[in-house]
């Protein structure tokens, strides 16, 4: 843009695009042109800015940035600055001259170039101020108008340049292939650091030849320096010109440890002696204590006296190798499956070499069939305390603790396996667990009810081992083959059990609930005097309590408290897994009942049951005993165990009696063992009796449950 009064190149493409504009007409009189990046011409022709009849006349700084790669054989970088013309802070290298024709000014720049009769101006008739030419060619064909400015290793001087002004030229370290000093702008006479000799000798501990120990000095910024760079620069064998300031140095050499260290020149020559320390091979072999097999997959960790890490040279097939110094180290060892082990040794004047043996702790390895199966596989491995053992890397799982442990590995699709086993280590074997599954497919049980779903039914399928078998989301059953036993529950209707055969394919199941009654011929309504002999009058007198009593006709019976009747039991009752299944507590409010108001009498026999169920808030052998005349309990024990899961706002357990009012009880006992599991506080449970209100009496009475 012509208004544009300033631009800034960064590319090889933009500053040939400049010199065809120059040479188009365009003298950027009044612009400024600036170099924001080193800029590389790649070594292609160049065919400069401008011609014989159109000059730059604007100014163009390099801002300490480099022109590299220039290939303008018998031409330069401008071919012509006219009067008025600037070029400042420029490095250039490569073959041509910073300009053919000057008329205007160049200013602090540098020029390494070769085939070429000048290195700044072939022509010049303006002015060159502080300038240096990096080879053995004049700044200037003729010198004229040159000020402040020379080269080096030839024969044009200019006293302010030895005086000190710019001391030590040497510093520049300007030669044809090093490219170029990026001077700051400034005026005249800018007085560049003194440089000063550093020498280093380098020799070996064990008197061992050191004339491959290869030096590195860096600069406070991390530079190395070479005889490639600048200000600092490396002069010889081990020899360097450097200016004051702060260094680093590495030194390394083949079986000896790298040294690092610093150093600081201070306006002096420095001479420093590095000794070079010899190393020893320290040999690791670690092998399996038991099987010798070596661990390849071990990690090793050797600290020296101050606790430093040393780097390991190679490591193979368990082998691991390390260059180290006279001294004593620590060695770490750890390997995935293996007891970690760790020791001391001591290198001194020669190499050594340890067999370090691991112990394996016990280890479970699946092999998992058929494929499918094995590729949607869950494994799930759980200590006794239910914390799960994650895999190895190989997918096997290593015990670090003797214990219980249960593995359950699960699959879509298939049959879920699971085994509970026993950890033991043993000091003279590796210990192994090897489970080679072959996982059965599963088919699709399906329970269909016939008629309208009874409250709260529960359907419970169980293995030949009598393992409970948990239905999916669907309340599908995924069973594989063989045969199994289901039972359907639902609460008032007898219990369906039946055997399930699987051979292969899916089922459904129809199920079809009969409400639930007992035969109570026995049952006099105007009887005073009642006998239990056995579990099925038990049930009976239980279903009569809750209106489950049926007559000959199968017809319900009334309820009956039996107020003023006597309930006398004959023998010991045990009552079986159905009976238990289809328990009432005598006179349940819950199931319907009004409470019972006769008299038990029990004879000194007992009643053994085993009850678990969440359907009773109130659980206990007789739920709500109550005597409006009277009502007594007398000469029995109850045995077995009463457990209460209902997670109600309340709950009523004992072994007798969950609520009781105006009632007494003499001789019983409960030895039944009594729980209560509901999460809320008000949860009452007792041996005989869970809640009583006045006008109760117990009498030689006891608990031991």
């Amino acid at each position: 843009e012509e208004s544009q009064e300033s631009f800034v190149l960064t590319e090889a493409n933009q500053l040939a695009g400049l010199g065809s504009l120059v040479t188009a007409g365009t003298d950027f009189a009044g612009k400024t042109i600036s170099l924001g990046a080193d800029i590389r011409l790649v070594d292609k022709e160049w065919a400069g800015i401008g011609d014989a009849n159109h000059g730059f006349a604007g100014t163009f700084d390099g801002a300490s940035h480099k022109i590299t790669g220039l290939a303008a054989k018998d031409g330069a970088l401008f071919t012509n600055i006219v009067a008025g013309g600037v070029v400042k802070n420029l490095g250039v290298s490569g073959v041509g001259a910073i300009a053919a024709t000057n008329a205007g000014s160049i200013e602090n720049c540098y020029a390494v170039t070769t085939d070429t009769k000048a290195a700044v101006a072939l022509d010049n008739q303006g002015s060159i101020r502080n300038c240096v030419s990096g080879s053995e060619i004049p700044v200037a064909a003729d010198n004229a108008g040159v000020e402040n400015s020379f080269y080096i290793n030839g024969t044009y001087t200019e006293e302010s340049f030895t005086d000190g002004t710019i001391a030590k030229l040497l510093n520049q370290n300007a030669t044809a292939t090093n490219g170029w000093y990026p001077w700051t702008a400034g005026e005249a006479g800018t007085t560049l650091q003194a440089a000063y000799t550093a020498a280093f000798t380098i020799e070996t501990k064990d008197g061992g030849d050191a004339e491959d120990t290869v030096l590195k000095i860096f600069d406070s910024e991390g530079t190395e320096i070479t005889e490639e760079t600048t200000v600092n620069y490396k002069t010889g064998e081990n020899t360097y010109r450097l200016i004051p300031g702060k260094y680093t140095y590495t030194a390394t050499l083949s079986g000896y440890a790298d040294r690092e260290g610093s150093f600081t020149i201070k306006k002096a020559d420095l001479t420093r002696t590095i000794t070079m320390a010899k190393r020893y091979t320290l040999r690791l072999t670690v092998r399996d204590q038991v099987a010798s097999t070596a661990l390849a997959n071990a990690k090793v960790t050797v600290k020296n006296s101050s606790g430093k890490s040393e780097t390991v040279t190679s490591s193979s097939n368990g082998i691991f190798v390390y260059n180290l110094l006279d001294g004593d180290y620590t060695y770490e060892i750890t390997c995935e499956g293996y007891q970690a082990t760790s020791g001391n040794t001591t290198v001194s004047g020669g190499s050594k070499f340890l067999n370090v043996r691991m112990k394996k702790y016990p280890t479970l390895y699946f092999t998992i069939a058929p494929e499918d199966a094995k590729e949607k596989a869950d494994i799930q491995v759980k200590n006794a305390g239910g914390e799960k053992i994650y895999p190895n890397s190989d997918g096997s799982y290593s015990f670090i603790e003797d214990g219980t442990y249960n593995w359950t590995v699960t699959s879509e699709g298939y049959w879920t396996e699971s085994k509970t086993f026993e950890v033991k280590e043993e000091a003279d074997k590796n210990v192994e667990f090897r489970e080679a599954l072959e996982m059965s497919p599963t088919y699709p049980v399906k329970f269909e009810f016939v008629s309208d779903k009874p409250q709260n039914q529960t359907i419970e399928v169980l293995t030949e081992d009598g393992e409970t078998v948990e239905p999916s989301e669907d309340l599908t059953y995924l069973l594989k083959d063989g045969t199994y036993t289901y039972m359907a529950k639902a609460y008032g209707y007898e219990i369906i059990k039946k055997e399930l055969v699987i051979d292969g394919k899916g089922q459904n199941i129809p199920i079809e609930f009969e409400k639930r009654g007992y035969d109570v011929n026995w049952y006099d309504p105007d009887a005073k005097v009642l006998e239990i002999n056995d579990t099925a009058d038990f049930m009976a007198f239980m279903a009569m309590t809750v209106g489950q009593g049926v007559d000959e006709n199968d017809e319900l019976i009334a309820r009956d408290t039996f107020q003023n009747k006597d309930i006398q039991l004959n023998a010991d009752l045990v009552l079986s897994e159905l009976e238990n299944e289809a328990f009432v507590p005598i006179g349940s409010q819950e199931a319907g009942g009004w409470g019972f108001e006769g008299d038990f009498y029990g004879n000194g026999y007992s009643i053994t049951v085993n009850l678990e169920t969440d359907k009773f808030a109130n659980l206990a052998l007789f739920d709500y005993v109550q005597g409006y005349n009277s009502a007594t309990i007398e000469g029995l024990t109850v045995k077995g165990k009463i457990t209460n899961t209902y997670k109600g706002a309340k709950t009523y357990t004992a072994g007798f009696t969950a609520n009781n009012w105006s009632m007494s009880m003499v001789d019983c006992h409960n030895e039944a063992d009594i729980t209560s599991m509901n999460p809320n506080s008000a949860s009452y449970t007792g041996g005989l009796v869970a809640s009583t209100t006045n006008y109760n009496e117990l009498e030689n009475c006891t608990n031991s449950g």
